[in-house]
């Protein structure tokens, strides 16, 4: 876990401290799958490009996936009166 990580998960325990309901780590987890989606596109369209942490697109794109599968996932819970 890196300190941006730390620093991630801090925030999102703080807004989940102000909504209450639930929705703080939703919220990154769906920002990150953005964040995943974009870093995939920038290696597929700029050749040489590299990012630090050294991932490729196609991880970039199956990380992506999975947490927008997880963030649907808990939506249709959440809809479904499931999940608070």
């Amino acid at each position: 876990m890196t300190m941006s990580d730390i620093h991630r998960l801090y925030y999102a325990a703080a807004l989940e401290a102000r909504l209450g309901n639930g929705e703080a780590l939703l919220w990154m987890l769906a920002a990150d799958a953005v964040v995943l989606q974009v870093r995939s596109a920038m290696l597929r369209e700029m050749p040489g490009i590299e990012i630090q942490d050294g991932a490729s697109a196609d991880a970039c794109d199956a990380a992506a996936s999975a947490l927008a599968g997880i963030v649907e996932m808990v939506c249709e819970l959440k809809r479904a009166g499931g999940a608070s």
